[in-house]
């Protein structure tokens, strides 16, 4: 059964009115009193809210004050607070220590407040999966609102369609009637049932599949022609050797073509560095100053410029060897 869960002390405050109300709770019983309009309903709701409730029928002006709470509240000899503002909780010890912070009821705080409160039911929500059922259905049978309990049982609080059809299971847990051990077998019973659906569902597709095949299979006529097989199969033997030749044909033709085009590469390289040695002789020779050179042959005084020096058949850069020494001609 869940452990007995005692509330000491609730503070409500609205950073939007700059007020703030504190409540301090006995351990047996609390009566909220006043006129009407006063907030006494809101106050008792805040209660559930607090810990991740949902209610309905909250007036609008208790919306607009948007109110934080925090609870200070004991298990057992435990004692914990709750913080909630807006749709964010933390929760801490009884040091004020914080255990954790959520952003999501059901996957987060419900399975928190689960442990400290030993709540061990777990029930199938709407996707069939065994779930920790959220705070609400803690205080489902506790709690009956002015607005919305009366007409229909186990509607005072909102949002508990994720689990539906199980209040039968919920009461039963509350009251006792089976033992807590049960209530976690059983959960377990559940969850491996979930698990063996889809395997099972997987084989009926298979055995559906194969009696479909077999059905199939019983309708075909096999007219083998072993002859005829025979004779197939050397016509693809002679195609794969006609093909094999052609490959062979290819690869030859690859070979000397990429053969000539490392020849052609090596021309144009060198007929490249070719071309940039004649254009640098080309420069240099073009660029000499005017001078007169002596035939190293006949003595004959020759214009020193680009057509004089090829017509006598020497370069400039060799005219000093050749020049006749002042003793004369060697």
């Amino acid at each position: 059964m869940m452990k007995n869960l005692r509330l000491k002390s609730m503070l409500l405050v609205s950073h939007t009115e700059r007020r703030a109300r504190k409540f301090t709770f006995h351990p047996a019983v609390n009566v909220f009193k006043g006129a009407n309009t006063t907030g006494k309903s809101s106050a008792i709701k805040s209660i559930l809210r607090g810990f991740g409730g949902e209610v309905e029928n909250i007036k609008t002006k208790w919306k607009n004050m948007d109110v934080v709470v925090l609870i200070h509240f004991q298990v057992a000899s435990k004692g914990y607070s709750i913080l909630r503002k807006r749709n964010r909780f933390s929760l801490f010890d009884a040091a004020g220590h914080k255990v954790g912070s959520y952003d999501s009821v059901t996957n987060e705080l419900s399975p928190e407040l689960a442990k400290i409160l030993e709540f061990r039911l777990k029930l199938a929500d709407r996707k069939q999966n065994a779930r920790v059922l959220t705070p609400a259905f803690y205080f489902l049978p506790f709690y009956i609102d002015q607005d919305a309990g009366w007409q229909k049982p186990w509607n005072s609080l909102g949002r508990l369609g994720q689990f539906p059809n199980q209040w039968d299971r919920v009461a039963s847990y509350h009251v006792g009637l089976r033992p807590e051990r049960w209530y976690e077998l059983d959960a377990q019973k559940y969850e491996l049932e979930q698990s063996l659906k889809e395997p099972s569902t997987q084989l009926a597709t298979y055995e559906k599949l194969k009696r479909r095949g077999l059905e199939q299979l019983s309708s075909v006529d096999f007219d083998i022609d072993f002859d005829r097989f025979k004779k197939e199969i050397e016509r693809l033997l002679v195609e794969c050797e006609r093909l094999k030749l052609l490959e062979r044909k290819y690869k030859n033709q690859l070979t000397e073509l990429e053969r000539n085009r490392l020849w052609l590469q090596a021309q144009i390289e060198i007929t490249a560095f070719t071309h940039d040695e004649l254009s640098n002789d080309y420069k240099y020779a073009n660029n000499l100053s005017d001078r007169e050179v002596e035939c190293p042959t006949c003595g004959v005084v020759h214009e020193d410029s680009f057509e004089e020096r090829f017509s006598i058949g020497f370069y400039p850069v060799l005219a000093d060897t050749f020049k006749k020494p002042d003793t004369g001609p060697k």
